[in-house]
């Protein structure tokens, strides 16, 4: 028996922006949340998406932000007390990848969040050179 590999091009690295886990509230907003349980570690998840426009990579974050917050959910958290990620952006021929990786220290607040929360930083997903 002969093991052989087919010739397959390999994903290219096209292009990675990532930001460190920020606070998503103020000292002030915080206490008005009446946070009772945070978390005892930062939760996280990698999330692959086949895209056919680059445009695509604000709303594969905010999916793989809205994906990690149903998860924590299940564990009796509604918010993210600190958030972070990095997109990688990946290449092979004509295909287009993105693998988003988000981070979060989930805590559950009695009360809601004063806004409507983002994945932070957003904007510079904008800024890059296509």
């Amino acid at each position: 028996m002969k093991l052989f590999h087919r010739k397959v091009q390999p994903w290219e690295v096209v292009e990675q922006q990532s930001v460190d886990a920020v606070p998503m509230f103020t000292e002030e907003e915080q206490a008005a949340l009446d946070i009772v349980n945070v978390y005892d570690a930062t939760m996280s998840g990698v999330y692959v998406f086949e895209l056919k426009k680059v445009t695509n990579l604000r709303g594969a974050v905010a999916f793989a932000r809205k994906t990690l917050l149903q998860d924590a959910a299940t564990k009796g958290y509604n918010i993210f007390l600190f958030e972070g990620w990095k997109v990688t952006r990946l290449r092979r021929g004509k295909q287009q990848r993105a693998e988003v990786r988000y981070w979060g220290r989930p805590a559950y607040a009695n009360k809601p969040a004063p806004r409507r929360q983002m994945p932070p930083f957003l904007a510079m997903l904008d800024n890059r050179n296509d």
